[in-house]
């Protein structure tokens, strides 16, 4: 399996399992075009609608393959499978993030399970 970092810098990946980071360099960088449009307002306050799209031509789906990008284009493209975010961020003593914990996907909300009534 490939992995493909397609965040504008540099990533550390930590693997809590063998104690190590790998590192992946930047292999380009997806961008996202954000249109505000607005279409009302309550009490006041201004109402828009937000259409995401891609700057440029997205990765074709690969096999095999498995593309690291941000949280936000994951959230806008959350269709694709072979889109994951960066884990958990690990920081240093001074707070500065020196890299993450594994890869993770955005997950739906689910209601809790409340049961059958009594």
């Amino acid at each position: 399996m490939k992995i493909v970092n397609l965040t504008p810098h540099p990533l550390n990946i930590w693997n809590e399992k063998t104690q190590k980071f790998t590192s992946f360099e930047t292999e380009g960088c997806v961008r996202l075009n954000h249109n505000n449009r607005l279409i009302g307002e309550f009490n006041g306050i201004p109402l828009y609608e937000t259409t995401v799209s891609a700057r440029s031509e997205l990765p074709e789906k690969k096999d095999d393959v498995i593309y690291i990008v941000s949280s936000v284009v994951l959230s806008a493209f959350s269709e694709r499978e072979d889109f994951w975010q960066p884990g958990r961020l690990l920081r240093d003593e001074k707070k500065k993030v020196i890299g993450c914990v594994g890869l993770s996907r955005q997950n739906v909300l689910l209601k809790p399970d409340l049961g059958e009534a009594e």
